[in-house]
């Protein structure tokens, strides 16, 4: 089991945050696995840094 930590821009970090976004299609360039752990961490472009947010 691996623990991805996935970049996630605000917009789409709050939409999954409050349900409205339940998957999200990325490619595969980890070698994402059945049972690894997917953390997204909200990404501000506009500062180039992370809030501190996870889900």
């Amino acid at each position: 089991m691996t623990r991805h930590e996935l970049k996630t821009w605000p917009q789409y970090f709050a939409a999954v945050r409050s349900g409205k976004k339940r998957f999200e299609i990325r490619r595969n360039d980890r070698d994402f696995a059945v049972g690894d752990i997917l953390v997204l961490r909200e990404f501000d472009p506009e500062g180039d840094t992370y809030t501190g947010q996870i889900e």
